[in-house]
């Protein structure tokens, strides 16, 4: 869409293409802050319903009191644009067409339902609006979404569509006597003086240099300049919000690195704490540490502690029980002689841990 501003006047002329709907709210918006009765100029033939919808809620959700001029035609989405506003005129020569909205897709199956549900979805938001504008039965709208569907002015106003008829001041490069012939573009077309810039005058390229100057304000938030400000200004207010940008930026990723460094020391601390606490109680070896250490930095504490807590006691070695059982019982026949050639040491240990038993293999070999 192309947009211009004059005093309290927006003009709307074109297709509605993808992103209008935020461009409209930039105009819009600006006008709110200063008027109170703002007046759209629309001669559109349709396009994105996703961006009409946001056109149509800025308007009905709008403080001011909105009117709206059909200056050549609304059609297909620019028709529910209409019923933002009960202030809705039409020139005398203009028309309205109404269909139900159409999409296109390729790919599955799924993606081919989901466009037909969006569809049906934005179909019953179209006869909820002209139901509520036009007070006609729901069933006389749902027809309206079969075909295109066109009212001229006097059509338009006996339906409810619009408010008023008034006095045109264009006209048409060619007679529209079947609109349905013709196809919306065509008829779209057919207003060219719409379309037409009467101005080319410096003051509206200084009009549009002041609000390429004022967006980029608005979006990049330029405190230091405003719309009437140079080229040079802006441009070094940009440079300046840029560097801004690029050294937030650069302190977002140097803080992410430390607090990422700071989690993976104390997540370590916290993984030797634990393996370091259940040694106490469970014999680990140093490879069993390091095996824990990985399935903590991999799997988290919470993983490491379920794993440590379902680590089996070790069990007695009952053979080597078995084997000192054995032997024991060996041992309570030697002789002290027996005891020094085969455990001299024991037999020294024996002289601590049973001295009775040590005395009286004494006594035995000196024959005391």
């Amino acid at each position: 869409m192309i947009f211009s501003t004059d005093k309290n006047e927006l003009k709307c002329y074109g297709r509605i293409f993808p992103g209008d709907g935020v461009s409209f709210m930039y105009y819009f918006e600006n006008l709110q802050k200063t008027y109170n009765e703002i007046t759209i100029r629309l001669h559109t033939y349709g396009g994105s319903v996703i961006d009409g919808n946001l056109i149509f809620n800025a308007i009905n959700q709008s403080p001011s009191k909105v009117k709206i001029i059909v200056d050549g035609l609304a059609a297909s989405m620019g028709a529910i644009i209409l019923t933002a506003t009960t202030d809705v005129a039409i020139a005398e020569n203009g028309y309205i067409m109404v269909h139900a909205p159409s999409g296109y897709a390729e790919g599955t199956a799924a993606d081919l339902k989901g466009l037909a549900k969006l569809l049906e979805a934005m179909e019953a938001n179209f006869i909820a609006k002209l139901v509520q504008r036009t007070a006609k039965p729901q069933k006389e709208i749902q027809n309206l979404m079969q075909g295109d569907n066109w009212f001229d002015a006097d059509e338009a106003l006996k339906m409810g569509l619009v408010s008023e008829i008034i006095p045109s001041n264009n006209t048409t490069l060619i007679p529209i006597e079947e609109p349905t012939a013709l196809g919306e573009l065509e008829v779209f077309n057919a207003y060219a003086s719409l379309m037409i810039s009467g101005d080319t005058t410096e003051i509206n390229q200084l009009n549009t240099d002041t609000n390429m100057k004022q967006l980029l304000i608005t979006a990049f938030s330029l405190a230091v300049v405003t719309a009437e400000s140079s080229d040079t200004a802006v441009l070094e207010a940009l440079k300046g919000k840029f560097k801004e940008l690029e050294d937030e930026k650069d302190k977002a990723i140097k803080d992410k690195a430390d607090a990422e460094a700071s989690l993976s020391t104390f997540k370590e601390e916290q993984i030797n704490a634990v393996i370091e606490a259940h040694a106490k109680t469970f014999s680990l070896t140093d490879e069993k540490k390091d095996i824990f250490r990985k399935i903590g930095k991999t799997s988290g504490v919470d993983a490491l502690m379920a794993v440590l807590d379902n680590q089996p006691q070790a069990s007695p070695n009952i053979s080597e029980i078995i084997q000192k059982g054995k032997s024991d019982a060996a041992r309570a026949s030697w002789t002290w002689d027996e005891w020094q050639s085969k455990d001299p040491r024991g037999l020294e240990a024996l002289a601590v841990s049973d001295k009775e038993t040590y005395q009286k293999l004494f006594n035995e070999k000196y024959k005391k």
